[in-house]
């Protein structure tokens, strides 16, 4: 006789699938909820430390941050000393290449168009930009708007 359970209606009809969309009551083991863990003990085995690829961790991190891919890619050769761009650009500084004592190249790709844009005004010099056509064609708009604004 197959398993029968009670629809409320007055009949008594085997399980569906589809009469329950949840289980009636929570499952018994529930995963990743460190919330509810009572009374925890240590098992004795630790994992041993890894050591820190180079000398400084604040370093490597920077530096697999600033190698991650993006969508729009911008490269701007600038017109300024490296330090100088170093001071207007905090976060990119594992994206800034000295070429000599007066230049440097600037990797601003981004995933933001407007970031983009934002960096390279934030930069306050001369700079000559290798980038995507979508990087171009919203710096053009964007300075549109502002020649706009400003008149």
């Amino acid at each position: 006789m197959a398993a029968s359970r009670w629809t409320g209606g007055g009949r008594a009809t085997s399980p569906s699938p589809r009469a329950r969309p949840w289980p009636r009551r929570p499952p018994r083991v529930r995963r990743g909820r460190s919330d509810r863990v009572t009374d925890a003990r240590p098992t004795g085995r630790r994992v041993p430390p890894r050591p820190v690829p180079g000398d400084d961790p604040a370093a490597f991190v920077a530096g697999r941050l600033s190698s991650a891919p993006t969508r729009y890619r911008a490269v701007a050769t600038v017109h300024a000393p490296a330090d100088h761009v170093r001071a207007r650009t905090r976060g990119l500084a594992t994206r800034l290449k000295p070429i000599d004592d007066a230049t440097c190249r600037l990797d601003a790709s981004d995933d933001h168009l407007p970031r983009i844009a934002k960096t390279l005004a934030g930069l306050d010099t001369d700079c000559t930009l290798d980038a995507d056509p979508a990087v171009l064609d919203h710096l053009r708009r964007a300075a549109d708007r502002a020649l706009r604004a400003a008149a």
